[in-house]
C-alpha cells in the first residue's frame, strides 16, 4: 500500500525517533511513545525500537502492554575482553520477560570453569 512505501521511507523513521527523543526530554512519555508504536508497526522486526518502546510503557506504568511488547527473548551477554592476551570470555543467559519477571531459560547451563572442565573431560 501507499501508507506502507511511506512508512518505510529512512527519513521518515529518522525523524519518528528525532521527534520521540524530543518528547521524552520534555517528559512527555505518551507523545514519545506514540512515535515508537509507529515505528514498531513499520517495522515490526525491529527489537531495538520494540526494546524502547516497552521500556517507555514501563515509564508511563503500562506494564501489561510493556509484557506484550516483550514477546522476545533477551540475551544478556556479560563479559570481558583482554586485547593484550587476545582473550574474551563472555557467560550469556537467555531470558523472557513475563508478567511476573522474567525467567532464566539458560539456568540450569553450567557457569563455572570447573563444571566445565568436567563436561570436557568426559
Amino acid at each position: 500500500s501507499d501508507q506502507s512505501a511511506i512508512d518505510n521511507v529512512p527519513e521518515l523513521r529518522n525523524a519518528h525517533e528525532r521527534l520521540a527523543a524530543i518528547y521524552f526530554k520534555l517528559d512527555n512519555v505518551d507523545m514519545a511513545t506514540r512515535h515508537y508504536e509507529h515505528l514498531c508497526w513499520s517495522e515490526p522486526a525491529d527489537l531495538a525500537a520494540g526494546l524502547t518502546l516497552a521500556n517507555l510503557y514501563l515509564r508511563a506504568g503500562r506494564h501489561q502492554d510493556a509484557i506484550d511488547r516483550y514477546r522476545y527473548v533477551i540475551t544478556i551477554e556479560p563479559g570481558i575482553y583482554i586485547p593484550q592476551e587476545k582473550l574474551g570470555v563472555r557467560i550469556e543467559d537467555d531470558v523472557v520477560v513475563t508478567k511476573d519477571g522474567c525467567r532464566n531459560l539458560s539456568a540450569k547451563i553450567p557457569k563455572k570453569a570447573t563444571d566445565i572442565e568436567r563436561i570436557m573431560a568426559g
